[in-house]
């Protein structure tokens, strides 16, 4: 697991640092739920194929199947699928397989809700006992 890693045994013998594509957690910082992530797969259309409809947590989603640009050296994945909510086009499943197609990696959403109202006091922030201070 990378993420355990110290920085400096995060290297190979080449001096390069490692690097593993199916760590969906690399793109957190892009996107939380990977979008990002399978853009870079879905550039080449030659290489995937939308495999019809399924349902998932009460959302009509989109399954797409296609192969990865290179074989992971860790997990051997090489294809993948994914369940894009298709009402939003958020990526609500993804799942890596080894030629066999056993799952190797990926990710599920078990619960999500889209433009939930909320109050907005909760940003509300209480300033008594505090002094204004002019620099």
């Amino acid at each position: 697991n990378l993420r355990k890693l110290k920085p400096k045994q995060r290297y190979g013998g080449n001096g390069l640092i490692e690097f593993r594509s199916t760590e969906i957690l690399s793109s957190v910082r892009n996107s939380i739920l990977g979008e990002e992530f399978l853009a870079n797969y879905l550039a080449d259309h030659d290489q995937w194929s939308i495999e019809g409809n399924e349902e998932l947590i009460g959302r009509q989603c989109t399954k797409i199947a296609g192969k990865r640009d290179c074989v992971d050296r860790q997990t051997k994945a090489e294809k993948y699928t994914a369940l894009i909510d298709t009402e939003t086009g958020v990526v609500l499943k993804y799942d890596e397989m080894d030629a066999s197609d056993k799952v190797v990696g990926g990710f599920e959403t078990k619960y999500i809700k889209y433009n939930v109202e909320f109050d907005p006091k909760i940003f509300e922030v209480p300033s008594e006992g505090y002094a204004q201070k002019v620099y």
